[in-house]
């Protein structure tokens, strides 16, 4: 993103995030990155044109009596704006995408910030620790009891609402007036007894998370700031913080699973001695320590998508050769990888 936003004057990308991206996101980044007041206001401009199709569906809706032109422009403008405001979006993430794949390389080499990894480290341990201390079997049997008694009352009181809201709400149109219909009380809306019951059984959930999430976050918080450990076996494989981003994750999946194919071409080769299988782990092993035979003389990384599609095929030919010669590996099925 910082990418096309650096880039001076007008552009469609740079349009496109501030038109399209988060409203308070976009603004906070840009003033983090100290761009220049004037540009994005200039570039945030364009939004108008995202505005007037959804305030002209919102009039057609308030003139829709159910019969003339407006009960068939409503549905129609809304659909336009609808679509016009999803447009700036999706041409955003096109872009940031795109900004991405071209400049990998260097925001691959970037150094990370000391300050924002040592955050980083310490929203994973809350996170290890929310994940224990939230587990069913770690809670006392009486927040077991309470979990169990609200979600039953929240549930009663939402499916009620949205089955039989007009039990718990005095009917009450946009352009209606509070003095009017609700006798200038707003709290008029609610019915007597029903509505308070009901409004009663969808916010005491809500007041019940804030309250035990409040008291779980200050345990946990607790725990971080007295550095307690945590048995890794108690958290999830994906907090392993062996690896630093996504892309490194993603390389080593990659990996293991080239790996695992070229030990079962291995044992397939030896139990058929078919050449060509042994040629394939060759291939299989220079692609999983990541170099080819070209790479290694001129000192590159080689391409792992370029030989994706190969690797699936050759999975689906061993899988082939595996039923038709009865050689799969005990406790290997074919789906194993």
């Amino acid at each position: 993103m910082r990418k096309i936003m650096e880039v001076p004057g007008w552009s469609i990308p740079k349009v496109a995030v501030l038109v399209g991206g988060p409203d308070w996101p976009t603004s906070v980044l840009t003033g983090i990155m100290r761009l220049k007041l004037r540009q994005m206001l200039l570039g945030s401009l364009p939004v108008l044109v995202t505005i007037v199709p959804v305030s002209f569906a919102g009039a057609a809706l308030l003139k829709d009596d159910g019969e003339g032109i407006f009960s068939t422009l409503a549905p129609l403008l809304l659909s336009i704006g609808v679509v016009v405001q999803l447009t700036p979006f999706f041409i955003a993430i096109h872009y940031i995408a795109k900004a991405a794949v071209e400049n990998e390389e260097e925001l691959a080499n970037e150094e990370l910030d000391e300050e924002v990894e040592k955050y980083d480290q310490r929203n994973e341990r809350k996170r290890q620790w929310a994940y224990y201390l939230n587990k069913w079997e770690n809670l006392h049997p009486f927040v077991k009891f309470t979990h169990i008694l609200v979600a039953i009352i929240g549930t009663i009181g939402n499916l009620t609402l949205f089955v039989y809201g007009d039990i718990a709400f005095t009917p009450f149109d946009v352009t209606d007036t509070i003095d009017d219909k609700l006798d200038g009380n707003i709290a008029n809306l609610l019915t007597d007894p029903f509505g308070y019951i009901f409004m009663g059984c969808v916010g005491f959930p809500m007041v019940y998370v804030w309250i035990f999430g409040f008291i779980q976050g200050r345990r946990i918080k607790q725990r971080v700031l007295d550095n307690v450990e945590l048995d890794e076996s108690e958290v999830p494989r994906i907090t392993d913080l062996r690896f630093s981003s996504l892309k490194q994750f993603t390389t080593q999946v990659k990996v293991d699973r080239l790996k695992n194919l070229r030990e079962r071409l291995r044992r397939f080769s030896a139990s058929t001695g078919r050449p060509s299988l042994r040629r394939s782990i060759g291939r299989l092993r220079r692609r999983s320590t990541g170099r080819s035979s070209s790479s290694r003389r001129t000192g590159r990384r080689s391409s792992n998508d370029r030989g994706t599609k190969a690797d699936d095929a050759r999975m689906a030919q061993l899988e082939k050769a595996e039923k038709e010669a009865g050689a799969v590996v005990p406790g290997e099925g074919p789906n194993m990888i």
